[in-house]
């Protein structure tokens, strides 16, 4: 059954994890070369972020008005393995990166057997954009991770009828505002999930339990990012643009 997750299943993934975090490390402090300051600018607020006395996690930041919550959380990870320091801070968006087949593969599992799901799961960490984009200090992907993370909990939600798990669905899709402000995309492509469920699978799952869903994840959604839609609501208009 493609919505359980087995002990077979947790091999699988302890074994794509050991493929893709050395792919994701290797020589993660030389490649890619850096061609820009942007690197050098968002690491140095990284350190900024962790040592301020009361941050507000859940506002702006005074870098162009980015969510002050991603640059406390990698500073963290990038503390954590060793210091804020360009090398740390690429690692940490490194391990992001490989970390994604967590929620890829369960996300996959919903839908096909093990051998499809490893195979889908194989091309998406081996995808050469993600892995560049991975190992960069002034780019991560955690949406990435959020968007397959709340996905899964949307649809497996859906499918058992669980309440629970659409919830956890939305408040995993409300820390997208968190995040690189393009990460709120996730909001409009939750929309188009729920419409293909309704037109693809009507015959299968009703209406009302999509609809129904839908709700309750969207209450968790709007718990979560409610904070920082009001922070974003009180910027300039002329920094909207970012």
């Amino acid at each position: 059954d493609g919505m359980t997750i087995e002990r077979e299943d947790l091999v699988i993934l302890l074994l794509l994890l050991c493929c893709a975090i050395p792919l994701y490390l290797w020589r993660v402090y030389d490649v890619p070369v850096q061609v820009n300051t942007d690197e050098i600018h968002i690491g140095d607020y990284f350190e900024k972020a962790v040592t301020m006395p009361s941050p507000d996690l859940f506002g702006l930041s005074d870098y162009f008005d980015f969510p002050f919550f991603v640059f406390y959380f990698f500073g963290l990870i990038a503390k954590a393995l060793g210091g804020v320091d360009f090398y740390h801070a690429r690692m940490a968006h490194a391990l992001s990166g490989a970390l994604i087949t967590i929620p890829a593969y369960m996300l996959f599992r919903l839908f096909w057997e093990r051998k499809y799901a490893v195979g889908a799961t194989a091309v998406l960490m081996s995808n050469h954009a993600l892995i560049a984009i991975s190992r960069m200090v002034s780019r991560n992907n955690v949406l990435a991770f959020n968007v397959c993370f709340a996905l899964f909990f949307l649809l497996l939600g859906i499918k058992r009828k669980s309440p629970f798990y659409t919830f956890i669905g939305g408040v995993a899709a409300g820390l997208s505002f968190y995040q690189y402000p393009p990460a709120r995309l996730i909001f409009p492509l939750w929309g188009v999930v729920l419409g293909v469920l309704i037109v693809v699978y009507q015959h299968k799952i009703s209406l009302s339990r999509i609809v129904v869903g839908g709700i309750v994840a969207a209450i968790g959604f709007f718990m979560t990012s409610g904070p920082n839609i009001i922070a974003l609501w009180k910027i300039p208009a002329a920094n909207n643009s970012y």
